[in-house]
């Protein structure tokens, strides 16, 4: 037999030990192995937790570092056993015992949820690192430091059942999906989640008589000292954390907890609102509350504008660690019948983001969730779904004015009407599903552009507006001198997106000039009108309206997806032109229909077209 170098170093530093007793197990399991017997001897003698010790830091810092938390993890699986339907896997943890022995003791109690009191353990669960052991049912479980350090604070003198996500779910794949409607029961029925934010800052003591809503306490205090340790709080990783949101929104009570101070989150809330915290700490304060108002929401059962869309886009920057999750974590804060997409952890990223936007599409019958791809382009690499593990760049658009914008833009909200209000229809392609399938009619196609754009936020001499608006008043020279007055209309009527004409006196023209043209490009088209459009707007791209949008869409042909259907003649593809998305403009003719849309597509008057984007 060929001992493992991790037997080997176990007895080389537990030698000291188990020399004085090697003997007596000997005797015990002659009839064994040597290699079975000191096995024996580590899990059932008394010095069993300095084993577990010494055999757990070796596999991690020894040369099986990289997979220690998969080996670990496996070992935690095997103490529990598989759960029943219906069942929900607490553990009572046991109060502390006296010294010396101040370790932590769990006992798994597997029961219907109903039958028994519970609270639910909130924490930050990203961190990964299995180092500290706790006794699950007499078994060494490892745990993350940040997990035994909750542990550790929430012990009373009474055991208490816990909800606890690392040991209460298995974690598998293929028993997720049933797991995500298990765990929205699990907060709702809770009798409280009980919020882990970590140790306690020095001098929060201070502010418990804030949270306490004493009226002779305030953030001026101590020259703004009380201000930093409240913000402090704030930072926490938990408040970046996506599935934080479900979890404080559905339960009925919430306590926030650090150390051994607890603090009702009613209280917590308050404080948060106040004015000195948020004008001094305002990136941390905006999340805490807008988390707050999403349990403020929920349970007062206010409905979302745009359903899951407005949830995805307010914490599009929390961190999750399945990128399906950017989605799925934020079902549990919707009604039933708002719930368009399902949990399916059997598709991939890409999937779940384009199923998202087909039933968004159908079910409100817009575009408007197009309008986010815009800020996400890559060229050629384009795509017709928003990727809600990316960043998403923030300047105005067209479309939605300022509902998905930091900007206090709200310029064209409402103005246009180029499908002249008709809704989508069905976007879903009957044979790919990676294709989306938009109607409406084609306009023109761009015959020229501007040499650059406008880049507010680059280095370079994109980022000066007076300098991109003069080159494009070039351009538009030197494509058209012949009517310099109806082309200067034209030009002050594209880079203000027809605002030009408005009576208010109270427009700042130059702010409007920058918010119209920020990330975009001047184009002209083949039958001589001015637009403004994407940044990769190019000659050949086509200008469009699509039912379900009040701005007309460029679309650029996409050769890749041409090029591999023509030959195929049995494909539905071989007649249809694919497109990619490029993002909304501005052509003054067309941003508004004359007449009633659905009476002429009924008549036949408007000639509907297909439009397949692929992604």
């Amino acid at each position: 037999m060929t001992w493992s170098k991790s037997e080997i170093a176990c007895m080389v530093l537990a030698s000291p030990i188990i020399g004085p007793i090697y003997a007596v197990c000997w005797i015990i399991r002659r009839s064994k192995h040597l290699a079975e017997a000191t096995l024996t001897y580590f899990f059932y003698s008394a010095w069993g937790d300095l084993i577990h010790f010494i055999t757990t830091n070796w596999i991690r810092f020894g040369p099986q570092r990289q997979s220690r938390n998969e080996i670990l993890r496996k070992q935690n699986a095997a103490v529990f056993a598989p759960l029943f339907p219906g069942e929900t896997r607490l553990l009572k943890l046991h109060p502390r015992q006296h010294w010396p022995d101040s370790g932590i003791y769990c006992e798994v109690v597997s029961v219907p949820r109903r039958e028994i009191q519970y609270e639910v353990v909130s924490y930050d669960s990203r961190d990964k690192e299995l180092c500290r052991a706790i006794k699950v049912d007499g078994h060494h479980v490892m745990v993350t430091d940040h997990l035994y350090s909750a542990l550790r604070h929430l012990r009373n003198n009474d055991a208490r059942n816990l909800w606890i996500e690392d040991l209460s779910t298995d974690g598998l794949d293929s028993e997720r999906n049933g797991h995500q409607d298990d765990r929205e029961s699990i907060l709702i029925e809770a009798f409280q989640v009980i919020i882990w934010l970590g140790a306690a800052p020095r001098r929060l003591k201070r502010l418990i008589p804030l949270f306490d809503e004493s009226p002779s306490v305030s953030f001026e205090d101590d020259s703004g000292s009380m201000a930093q340790i409240f913000s402090e709080l704030l930072k926490r990783p938990w408040w970046n954390r996506l599935w934080s949101v479900q979890e404080l929104a559905l339960p009925p009570k919430v306590i926030v907890q650090c150390d051994k101070h607890r603090i009702p989150w009613s209280n917590f809330a308050q404080t948060i609102d106040l004015s000195y915290i948020d004008s001094s700490h305002s990136v941390e304060t905006s999340r805490a509350k807008t988390m707050a108002l999403s349990r403020t929401k929920y349970q007062s059962e206010i409905s979302y504008e745009y359903g899951l869309l407005s949830l995805a886009w307010e914490f599009r920057d929390s961190q999750v660690d399945d990128n399906r999750d950017k989605l799925y974590a934020l079902l549990g804060l919707l009604p039933k019948e708002e719930r368009i997409i399902k949990v399916d952890y059997s598709k991939n990223v890409d999937q779940v983001y384009m199923e998202f936007v087909q039933a968004w599409i159908n079910h409100y019958g817009s575009l408007l969730i197009l309008n986010l791809t815009q800020r996400q382009q890559r060229g050629t690499h384009s795509t017709w779904y928003p990727r809600w593990s990316e960043p998403f760049g923030d300047y105005p658009q067209f479309f939605c004015g300022s509902t998905f914008s930091s900007h206090s833009h709200n310029f064209w909200e409402g103005k246009f009407s180029a499908g002249g209000g008709r809704r989508a229809p069905s976007c879903i392609h009957p044979n790919d599903g990676r294709l989306l399938r938009l109607q409406g009619f084609s306009h023109d196609k761009v015959a020229a552009v501007a040499p650059s754009s406008y880049e507010p936020h680059s280095s370079g001499a994109n980022a000066n507006w007076e300098e991109c608006r003069k080159s494009w008043w070039e351009f538009t020279q030197t494509w058209s001198s012949d009517d310099q007055e109806g082309i200067s209309q034209a030009f002050w009527l594209a880079i203000t997106a027809g605002l030009v004409d408005s009576e208010s006196g109270t427009i700042n023209y130059e702010s409007v000039q920058r918010a119209t043209c920020d990330h975009r490009r001047l184009f002209i088209t083949e039958n001589g009108q001015l637009g403004v459009g994407p940044s990769a707007v190019a000659p050949g791209d086509m200008v469009c309206v699509v039912f379900g949008s009040p701005v007309p869409f460029v679309l650029s042909e996409c050769r890749t997806c041409n090029d591999n259907t023509r030959g195929n003649q049995d494909s539905d593809l071989a007649s249809s032109q694919t497109w990619r998305y490029l993002g909304d403009a501005y052509v003054h003719s067309i941003m508004h229909y004359a007449g009633d849309v659905d009476d002429d597509v009924r008549t036949g008057r408007l000639y509907v077209e297909n439009f397949l984007l692929c992604g």
